[in-house]
């Protein structure tokens, strides 16, 4: 805050809108020099696997509606809620859950109390290609977090052609606007029903992963933002 405030600094960036809004008690210069450019996102190793052998080499079950969710096991992420879900759908619904982190061992724990540990699958930490095979093998992808900077699993969701469902967050509807994603308080009831929606509408589904895959193309966004430099315009 003070350095950024400082003529060492000609500007200071955020990832979102939303990030930089959240800037407002800092300095004004510290907020003069602030400048938004939303994350780049690399594409994701390519892959010749369908679905069904993604589920294979990931050891997923295949006769299942999959829930995807990608990323660290912390209160953050609140995976928890998903797993307070799962009692509320049907036994054809299953779980996986990708990532580590200090709460892996009691959302193990809370799956087994749960009496589903069945339908809720812990993947652990996924690298390269495998990341691309998880997207492939699910039907949907969760994304349950209490807040975010950016949001890059959206966009990689989008560019798999996999629907989402979210938090009801400022900084996803940012990235994703109002019609790429089926946005949620985050309460199970309410993630539950989503779930039905989809589980029993493949024409929601079509629509959410078409209206993603507008979404997904930063690379090109990102070309343009350098080639038109915002920030040159605003010394």
């Amino acid at each position: 805050m003070i350095l950024g405030s400082t003529p060492l600094y000609h500007h200071n960036i955020a990832v979102s809108q939303d990030v930089a809004n959240s800037c407002w008690r800092y300095p004004p210069l510290y907020k003069k020099r602030l400048q938004v450019i939303h994350n780049g996102v690399p594409p994701l190793p390519k892959i010749n696997d369908n679905s069904d052998e993604c589920r294979d080499i990931l050891n997923l079950p295949k006769e299942c509606f999959l829930i995807g969710s990608l990323g660290r096991l912390d209160r953050q992420k609140n995976v928890t809620v998903l797993l307070e879900m799962m009692p509320l759908l049907s036994n054809n619904v299953y779980l996986a859950i990708a990532g580590t982190g200090h709460l892996e061992g009691e959302l193990k724990q809370q799956a087994k109390e749960s009496g589903l540990s069945d339908r809720i699958i812990f993947l652990g930490n996924l690298h390269g290609k495998e990341v691309t095979q998880f997207y492939c093998a699910i039907d949907v992808f969760a994304f349950a977090a209490h807040f975010e900077g950016f949001g890059r699993t959206l966009v990689e969701a989008f560019s798999m052609g996999r629907p989402v469902v979210a938090t009801e967050l400022e900084v996803f509807k940012e990235i994703a606007e109002e019609t790429a994603v089926t946005y949620i308080k985050n309460e199970a009831g309410e993630w539950a029903q989503a779930i039905i929606d989809l589980e029993q509408s493949p024409e929601k589904r079509e629509r959410l992963i078409e209206n993603g895959k507008s979404r997904s193309d930063y690379g090109a966004r990102i070309k343009k933002l350098v080639k038109e430099k915002p920030w040159e315009k605003q010394k």
